[in-house]
Formats: structure tokens, sequence, C-alpha cells
């Protein structure tokens, strides 16, 4: 892809976090390339069917595989920093950001240091024009190109990605950036909803959500952007949720899983559905009443407001946590098989079996989820 862009005459080079990743000697999970080519000319170069063009605050273009086993490839032009305005909060933030600029431009225009390093595959070639992102990789220092505080100031989302590459790669953030994060951290209110929920779809598609919480919360920045969960900090629920989330991260950092979206938004719910369908933390919330699906969607909602799940996304998450009780009741498990949501309720089955053994709090909450003796008894009988 790099070649055929350069062989067509346009600066190519692979950008953001995969260069983190190869400097760091681990296997990047996606490519995003950066290139002088505009949107139109990169569609040009590898045809309509293969591409396609999308963003409403800047475009960029999607590049599919040829082999669908794989997704595809974000590419975007070079652009330069917008016109500096005057004034605070909301009056900073950048609303368009389509300047085409140079590789130089481009790099100086991105949220750090360690985001700003370009690869040249072809010619073998790192341009680190900052002459700070290498260093800051292997000093593990996450610095901000430019005042941290205008800087988050002009988009708010360049908070939650540096707490998010805290999370990752457990960098230290430079003292300028942690100073600012008191007075910056509520501007996060001012984003986009949908800005905002493609980073919580982002954060639990990757393997390291459970640390990217606590994260937040060290910083101040869980309040304003999962409220639920900072008021619940400490409580026995959210202590469970989080072990339990944080031995599906370790399964799937180690690729024993594919870290699964409906799985972790299951796992994180499963303790609180419990003890609000109870008004307790430990008693056995499966018996089934006509009502229960609308009322565990009610508590999901709860606990990631102000987010909105989609329908399907929020019928997939319940029914991950319904058929749990199947599973593990071995009840019907042919036509438990055939459900569209049993790869994650089987997830979810086995990170709780795996942690039992390790917990005794998660093996009393286990327990509770057994169905009655006297029910296993008449059960027994009746075979």
């Amino acid at each position: 892809m790099i070649v055929r862009l350069q062989n067509a005459g346009y600066e190519t080079y692979l950008a953001g976090g995969a260069v983190r990743d190869i400097l760091l000697n681990i296997t990047p999970k996606d490519y995003d390339l950066s290139t002088e080519a505009t949107p139109g000319q990169i569609r040009k170069v590898f045809g309509k069917k293969r591409t396609r063009i999308i963003g409403k605050r800047f475009k960029i273009v999607h590049l599919y595989y040829r082999d669908p086993k794989f997704n595809f490839v974000e590419i975007s032009t070079f652009r330069k920093s917008p016109n500096k305005k005057s004034g605070t909060d909301e009056s900073l933030i950048i609303k368009r950001d389509n300047l085409y600029g140079t590789s130089y431009e481009d790099a100086w225009r991105r949220d750090f240091t360690i985001n700003s390093i370009f690869y040249d595959p072809v010619e073998n070639i790192y341009k680190d024009f900052t002459e700070y992102g290498i260093s800051d990789l292997n000093n593990e220092i996450i610095r901000s190109i430019g005042e941290p505080a205008v800087r988050f100031s002009e988009d708010p989302v360049r908070i939650i990605r540096a707490l998010k590459l805290v999370a990752q790669y457990d960098f230290n953030l430079t003292d300028r950036i942690t100073n600012s994060l008191p007075d910056t951290v509520d501007k996060i209110l001012l984003c986009s909803d949908s800005r905002l929920m493609l980073e919580l779809e982002k954060i639990f598609r990757k393997p390291y959500s459970s640390k990217t919480i606590e994260v937040f919360k060290r910083y101040g920045l869980l309040k304003y952007y999962l409220p639920f969960l900072n008021e619940e900090w400490g409580s026995k629920s959210l202590v469970l949720s989080l072990k339990l989330l944080n031995e599906y991260n370790s399964y799937c950092r180690k690729n024993d899983f594919t870290s699964h979206y409906t799985t972790s938004l299951a796992l994180l719910s499963l303790p609180f559905v419990n003890k609000y369908m109870n008004d307790c933390e430990t008693d056995i919330f499966w018996k089934f009443y006509p009502e229960m699906e609308k009322d565990i969607k009610k508590i999901i909602r709860t606990i990631f407001r102000p987010f909105t799940f989609s329908g399907y996304r929020l019928n997939s998450v319940c029914s991950t946590i319904l058929l749990i009780k199947k599973m593990h009741q071995k009840t019907n498990i042919t036509k438990t098989r055939l459900n569209p949501d049993y790869r994650s309720a089987r997830e979810v089955f086995r990170i709780i079996n795996s942690c039992l053994w390790r917990d005794e709090e998660l093996m009393h909450f286990w327990e509770n989820l057994s169905p009655k003796k006297r029910h296993r008894k008449i059960k027994k009988k009746q075979t």
C-alpha cells in the first residue's frame, strides 16, 4: 500500500500506534498511514471498490483488504494546525481540521510526541520531527506537543487518549500534563456524544479496559466520563466487576481470547445486575419473571450513562448475561449453543470459573448464582 502511494508520487508513511508498537517490539493490531495524497487521490490509486471516505470533522479513507479475514487500513492526509484562536473553553475547540499540510506540519499538529513518529518501511527510515518521540518512548514518557492546557482545550478527547496510553503502556505523564489535568478534565463534557461513544467502544475493545477505568479514576476523569462507576468506586460490585474484567483482559493479552466488546460490557455489568435485581450484592437474581429483560437493560443503561447503546448491542449484552444462568445450570445446552451470543456467554463463564479458586468473594458470588439445592434434588429424582 505504501509502495503504491509512493510510486504514484505521494510521500507516505506508517504513523501512529503501529509505529509505537514496532519500536516497542510489539506486534501492531492495526495500521494507519499518513500521506500527502488527498482522499480523492487515494481513491484513484486504489479504486472506488476498495476505498471509502468517512468522517465529518475531517475526511479519512478506509482501504479494505482483499483478504476478507482482515479489516481495513486507515489512511489520512497530512494536515497542519488550524489558525490559533484566543479565548477559553468551548471557543478553543477545533471544529474543522481539514487544512492540508506537509509531513513536518502534520507531525507537529499531533497530540503527543510518541504519536508523531513516522516510519517508511520501504527505506526503513524513522522520521521524528519533534526530536522527542523516540527518546520519550525509550524513557516511557507521555509528552504533549505544545502547552497541555491549550491542547486539551482544543480537543478534550486528547485527555482520554493520554490516559489510555498510561493504562496500555504503563508510561508516566510529564509534570506539565499532570498539573494541567485538574483544570481541564471537565472539558470532556464539551465533546460530542458520538466522539465520546467512539472512545468508549475503543476502550472496551482493547485488553486494557480494567486498567483504563482505574487510570481515569486516578486522574479525575471518571466522574465526568462514567459517573456511575465513579459513584460506585470501592463498592463490592465494582471491585468484583474490575476483577472479572482484568482477568478477561489478561486472557486477551495472551491471545487466549480476542477482545470482544459485548463480553467486556457483560463482565462489567454482571455484578451490578445481580446486586440491583435483589437490592443486595450476593443473592441469586435468576428467578425468571416477565419484566426481567427490561429491568436488566435498565441496569445496563444506568451503569454506562450518559452513553446510549444501540438496540442490537443492548440486546446482546442482556442476552449474554441471561445465557450464563443456563450454562451454569446446564439447562437446554444444545439450544443455548445456537444463540448468537453464546460465544460471549461462554467466555464470561470461563473467566468466572478461572477466578473462583483465587477469590473467596467471587466464589461466594458464584455459589449464590447456583439454583437452590432443593431444585437440584427434585431434578435428580425426576431423572
